[in-house]
């Protein structure tokens, strides 16, 4: 073979060497680059929903915004309005950086959307930080980050109250937030780990402002009867189970004429007054009140009385009269003077 031969052979083999490794260069950058390492957007968002809200959901509605440690004590579904309605619109929009909806899911808590993100936030009872979970901090709090794969998502979770107090029944002492993208793309411009945590901080901030700490129980679930500084406010509505306890206490001990370190309340929206007792309950089953006490909507059955508290809610105070300390009369007279301070706005 001759030495011209040779030669373009040699060169015809470092060619297509050169190629082949360049080819493989390029996939590789490829798969890096789809595994998150750089922007990749190979399909539109897929925009926000014609129809809202969803088949399980309901739209918020606006209740009274918790401070101190009550928004852990809001009984559902509340406490997954209090989440929703934190933030004004305006400010879920600039948090998340795009048009949102919101609505209060059956299953509790407060879901979120926009053309790219699925955002949960609700509380819980806290848990054991997850395999691969790091600390954070979240504002003035430490929490728990957990990346999902390929950063198509995170979770972070808060604890809000600390203490025996928050181990009471009825408390649900960590907020969790998580965000998910919609789409199967990755983009290192939306990094949820950053953005799960600036919501979280957001809401934090929004609904612990100075205010009542969680009360102490003691083993039968009793608290003190008053709560222990003045709480702006009145009635019942929209408000966490040791504030609906002590403001039931309130009113029944101004109508039975006895002083308020005369009643004995529990923990869950509930009071005794002179031998009357009343629970708060917020009803998840269809109930008929067919009469009227005090122009609401009541089931009125000799010493049993149950008064539905709005007619945009289900909130409903049941009152009863087991050991006859009044008569009967007597008994639905006073339930109708307790009535109209429940329902203050």
């Amino acid at each position: 073979m001759s030495a011209r031969l040779i030669k373009r052979s040699t060169a015809l083999t470092i060619t297509v060497g050169a190629l082949l490794v360049f080819a493989c260069v390029g996939t590789a950058a490829g798969y890096l680059w789809t595994r998150g390492l750089g922007t990749i957007d190979q399909s539109p968002p897929p925009g926000l929903p014609q129809s809202w809200p969803s088949q399980h959901g309901q739209l918020p509605r606006p209740v009274p915004k918790p401070t101190g440690e009550m928004l852990t004590a809001l009984p559902e579904p509340t406490a997954s309005n209090a989440l929703c309605e934190a933030l004004p619109q305006e400010q879920w929009d600039t948090v998340l950086g795009t048009k949102s909806l919101r609505e209060i899911e059956w299953s509790g808590g407060c879901h979120v959307l926009t053309d790219r993100l699925d955002i949960h936030v609700q509380l819980s009872l806290p848990s054991p930080p997850p395999e691969g979970a790091e600390q954070v901090p979240v504002g003035s709090r430490q929490g728990q980050l957990q990346r999902l794969p390929d950063r198509l998502g995170a979770t972070v979770a808060v604890r809000l109250a600390e203490g025996p107090h928050s181990e009471t029944g009825g408390v649900r002492p960590q907020l969790s937030v998580t965000i998910n993208q919609r789409a199967t793309i990755n983009r290192a411009d939306l990094p949820m780990d950053q953005q799960a945590v600036k919501l979280a901080d957001e809401l934090i901030k929004a609904t612990t402002t100075p205010g009542p700490a969680l009360p102490a129980t003691t083993a039968e679930g009793t608290i003190s009867a008053q709560p222990r500084e003045e709480i702006p406010g009145a009635g019942v509505l929209g408000q966490p189970w040791p504030i609906v306890s002590w403001r039931l206490c309130a009113a029944m001990a101004q109508e039975a004429h006895v002083s308020p370190q005369a009643a004995k309340a529990k923990f869950e929206g509930t009071c005794v007054v002179s031998g009357v007792h009343a629970v708060y309950r917020l009803d998840v089953t269809p109930r008929t009140f067919p009469g009227k006490l005090a122009g609401l909507p009541a089931s009125v059955e000799g010493d049993t009385i149950a008064v539905r508290l709005s007619e945009k809610s289900t909130e409903t105070v049941t009152f009863t009269n087991p050991g006859k300390a009044m008569t009967t009369a007597a008994f639905q007279s006073f339930v109708e003077r307790v009535v109209p301070a429940l329902v203050q706005s």
